[in-house]
């Protein structure tokens, strides 16, 4: 309940709920809730299952609690995903491992940007990729 009354005067104000209503309608619940919650209280502390298993409710109040939550945030998790469609993988993901001593074309930008309009935006080099995959020859 604490959330509902969160939002609430948000609700109010954007609906134009007239003020002199809205301390009203404040005042009564929060009187109501207050008072409400302790009566309560007092009595299922007269109850001997509740007095030997407190932790236990009071845990099961704060699980019960969070189900809501735990629920939508799976909900739209499963929603994301099915509107995204598969997963694509990333350029380092997609791009093969060469295979030992197979030489590949590489490109690497070292131009700052002012430099770029003057000159190709990139440099391509071969490199040989088996020195890392050998031992070191002696």
């Amino acid at each position: 309940m604490p959330i509902v009354r969160t939002f609430t005067p948000i609700v109010a104000g954007a609906s134009r709920m007239p003020y002199r209503r809205f301390v009203a309608y404040n005042v009564v619940g929060g009187v109501a809730w207050g008072s409400g919650v302790t009566i309560l209280g007092y009595f299922l502390g007269q109850v001997a299952f509740v007095k030997s298993n407190i932790e236990l409710i009071l845990i099961a109040i704060v699980a019960v609690s969070v189900i809501p939550v735990a629920v939508e945030l799976l909900r739209s998790r499963t929603e994301h995903r099915v509107r995204s469609g598969p997963r694509r993988p990333s350029p380092t993901e997609a791009r093969p491992e060469p295979a030992a001593g197979q030489r590949f074309q590489t490109t690497t930008s070292k131009l700052p940007p002012s430099d770029a309009a003057e000159l190709p935006p990139t440099q391509t080099s071969n490199v040989d990729d088996s020195s890392t995959h050998s031992p070191p020859s002696q």
